[in-house]
């Protein structure tokens, strides 16, 4: 009786393990890393035109296409199918082909809207990245586009609209990716983004972008850093972090947002890596926080996710030199499951653990009748 009631025993912790694997190989599935879903997130945001910038977005854009090319490349997920199908976008939808239109030759975000500086730095940058510069650039029709912008030291994001730095960042990185900035304007540019820096930190306390665009124009122009650390803007950038989370847009926003933490750290990596360091720790936790259920970044908290959002937070994490964080599993606010092997020797456990005291309850049972 006792080596059948064993071997019935072995049979049932065998068939146990049978059944537990099967389930698993079945039911259950490893949870995805971080770097995966930001990959889900983005072939969900992808459409027929190129990339919306998010799963819930109708339309695609250049610019958002531009973020997720970005992400790819960080993330070291580009490929040849990736590079066939961005041609195509540039070439069939982005790029005006319309010799009949006064803005041919140009990069728009979307089909029938109006290229801007920021739509052709994206197309001009691209194109380059893709080996496509020899047959859609235009090198004469993107500078006269572009020096219609001008007004003696400034660009505007249109022709016949009022200059800005931040339209001003990208002209002048467009001009420097063509190889087109000469050494008049680059004295007239110097001038005017140090004279408006100078005068808009002595009127107001100005918003992180535009302490961006003009920090990052000087330095295409190779100014020297003398001009930065006289202006002292490095303790500015400082008063702008909110400890144990990230950077704000300016002093009187109530919180911290991934863009404007990206323009900070851009700019601290170089100038005052002391500072970078001490919070890093920090800002890396804040901004996995803000990874959604669906992969995807939010600009802040109780925000939706965007690629827009998501291509800061790639970018962060690459200047904090943490993106190996995203080769992790994301265990906030997400239910991670056992490994299968585990789930595997609970079943086992609890089958047989049961079938071993209802052998023995029957055993009892018999031997008082």
């Amino acid at each position: 009786m006792r080596d059948r009631r064993l071997r019935i025993i072995i049979a049932l912790i065998i068939i146990s393990v049978i059944v537990a694997s099967v389930a698993a190989v079945v039911f259950l599935k490893p949870p995805p890393t971080r770097k995966n879903m930001i990959l889900e997130f983005l072939a969900h945001s992808k459409r027929g035109d190129g990339y919306a910038d998010s799963p819930n977005a109708k339309n695609a854009h250049l610019t958002s296409t531009y973020y997720s090319y970005m992400i790819l490349k960080t993330l070291d997920a580009w490929n040849d199918t990736y590079r066939d199908e961005f041609k195509g976008w540039l070439k069939d939808v982005y790029f005006i082909t319309n010799t009949d239109d006064p803005n041919y030759g140009l990069f728009a975000d979307s089909k029938g809207v109006e290229p801007t500086i920021y739509t052709i730095y994206y197309g001009v940058k691209l194109c380059i990245d893709l080996g496509l510069y020899d047959e859609l650039v235009n090198v004469n029709n993107v500078c006269k586009w572009i020096f219609d912008c001008y007004h003696g030291g400034c660009f505007s994001y249109r022709p016949n609209e009022s200059g800005s730095i931040i339209a001003t960042f990208y002209a002048v990185s467009t001009l420097d990716l063509l190889g087109e900035l000469n050494e008049s304007i680059k004295t007239e540019v110097k001038n005017w983004v140090i004279n408006f820096m100078n005068s808009t930190l002595t009127i107001e306390a100005p918003q992180m972008d535009i302490i961006y665009a003009g920090v990052m124009t000087l330095r295409a122009l190779n100014v020297s850093d003398q001009w930065y650390q006289s202006l002292n803007l490095s303790f500015y950038i400082r008063s702008l972090y909110e400890r144990g989370k990230g950077f704000k847009l300016k002093d009187d926003v109530k919180s911290p947002d991934l863009l404007s933490t990206f323009w900070a750290l851009d700019i601290l990596i170089r100038y005052d890596k002391g500072f970078v360091d001490s919070i890093r720790s920090d800002v890396i936790g804040w901004v996995l926080s803000l990874q959604g259920s669906d992969g995807g970044f939010s600009l802040r908290e109780k925000c939706p996710s965007s690629l827009e959002a998501t291509y800061a937070a790639v970018k962060i994490l690459e200047i904090l030199n943490a993106l190996s964080e995203l080769e992790k599993i994301r265990s906030e606010g997400v239910t991670i499951g056992l490994p299968p092997y585990l789930w595997i020797f609970i079943a086992s456990i609890i089958i047989v653990t049961v079938s071993i005291y209802l052998m023995t309850r029957r055993k009892g049972s018999e031997s008082k009748g």
